[in-house]
């Protein structure tokens, strides 16, 4: 195998960045950007990915970025390297440790106030996208009735916006590997279908 470089952190982050932020690039379709090493070394930021390498592995790197882009953070590598960056990371990996507990408290608050029809529904905003920007709900939550129903995906949001959040919610799917058929059942568990 293949000693990994600096030039490697540098492509998982352009990889990451393009995820996020270039709507039709998605990171697992490109294993590889046919980007020189040349243009790496002439950016006067390439030392900060010799430290990315130095402090992480390629797998922990790449979370670092994704619980970064997931809170809508453009990301500079310096950035990335920050203690605020730890922190997210951190987060992100707690609320994943729990994911199904986390999940199942934030259906619970949701189907006290709700049904799955009135959570969905299309407007100007949806009840669900409300719950989620007033923080009374995790975007892993969000994200995972998205992946289960994929109602974003038939959904006309009016406001630029809106159609940020959307887009990072469809992103940050990508990288939760889920069990679709429990969490299915978890929804409905949890949330009556209508009333």
């Amino acid at each position: 195998m293949q000693q990994l470089t600096s030039y490697d952190y540098y492509i998982e982050y352009l990889k990451v960045k393009c995820h996020f932020t270039v709507e039709q690039f998605n990171y697992y379709n490109y294993p590889k950007l046919n980007i020189k090493p040349d243009t790496f070394k002439a950016r006067r930021d390439f030392r900060l990915f010799i430290t990315a390498k130095e402090r992480y592995s390629l797998e922990q790197w790449v979370d670092i970025l994704v619980a970064n882009f997931r809170y809508g953070y453009n990301v500079w590598v310096g950035d990335a390297l920050s203690i605020e960056a730890l922190q997210r990371y951190k987060l992100m990996n707690n609320i994943k440790q729990s994911l199904t507990y986390n999940i199942t408290s934030d259906l619970q608050y949701l189907g006290t106030k709700y049904t799955l029809v009135e959570l969905l529904r299309n407007r100007d905003c949806p009840a669900l996208l409300k719950e989620f920007l007033q923080g009374n709900i995790y975007i892993e939550t969000i994200t995972v009735i998205n992946l289960v129903t994929d109602w974003l995906n038939h959904i006309t949001l009016k406001e630029l916006y809106y159609n940020t959040v959307k887009q990072r919610i469809i992103k940050y799917g990508y990288f939760l590997h889920i069990d679709k058929n429990k969490y299915l059942n978890l929804i409905l568990k949890n949330i009556k279908y209508k009333d």
